[in-house]
């Protein structure tokens, strides 16, 4: 079985899940550390490349939880980098995270599921467990499962529709320049172009419609993007 999956979503944490495998909580990320199992995962948006889906519409938390999860506790980039390498890397993330949008048709797994409707979540995991002869995880077994990821999921209070903050109109300007919409008269990855970014993000946000978000209660927060 292979499992396609934005980046942030989650899925290696729900291959755990699915496999029953242990899950620490001392863990902010929870790659794949099985060997022989039968799920294997890509991020591919193209269907025939993978079984079975795993999305929702909560494209912010996704970004969100890359850069912290991957690009800051992984790869320290953020502390590496500059600012031209780092902003493009947010903004590539962005576009990444925001093309699962034309695959809402197929999805398995639903994130929004797992945040509004726990038991339909379960179910559809149980299906797949049954197929794989891997023991049904329980509804309150799950829900500890669940509370363990949330609490590796990233607080984005500070940042939803703070166009002062970068790593906000980075995402703003991925969805947009997924929709074609792009800046021809200034790199936005210039340092001294903040400014600009800052306004064509904001001049154009009402474009996006991916914008959904849910304001995860922890201390895990998103750094400040302004730095050479």
């Amino acid at each position: 079985m292979i499992l396609s999956f934005p980046s942030g979503a989650g899925g290696n944490w729900l291959r755990k899940v699915i496999l029953n495998q242990p899950i620490s909580d001392s863990s902010s990320n929870f790659h794949y550390d099985y060997n022989g199992a039968t799920i294997s995962y890509n991020h591919s948006i193209y269907p025939f490349e993978f079984d079975y889906l795993y999305s929702g519409d909560y494209y912010f938390n996704f970004y969100a939880n890359v850069l912290v999860k991957h690009f800051i506790a992984e790869l320290d980039s953020f502390n590496t980098d500059n600012y031209e390498k780092t902003f493009l890397a947010c903004v590539d993330t962005a576009r990444h995270v925001c093309t699962f949008d034309s695959l809402k048709q197929i999805i398995f797994f639903n994130f929004d599921d797992l945040l509004n409707n726990t038991s339909n979540f379960v179910k559809q995991i149980n299906q797949i467990q049954q197929q794989l002869g891997i023991p049904l995880v329980k509804e309150q077994e799950f829900l500890i499962y669940r509370t363990r990821f949330f609490n590796t999921c990233v607080n984005t209070t500070t940042v939803y529709e703070n166009f002062d903050n970068m790593i906000w109109v980075a995402f703003v300007i991925g969805q947009l320049m997924e929709i074609e919409c792009t800046p021809d008269d200034f790199a936005i990855s210039d340092y001294d172009n903040q400014n600009l970014c800052k306004e064509f993000a904001k001049t154009h946000y009402e474009l996006c419609k991916l914008t959904k978000v849910h304001h995860f209660d922890t201390n895990i927060h998103l750094p400040d993007l302004c730095d050479k």
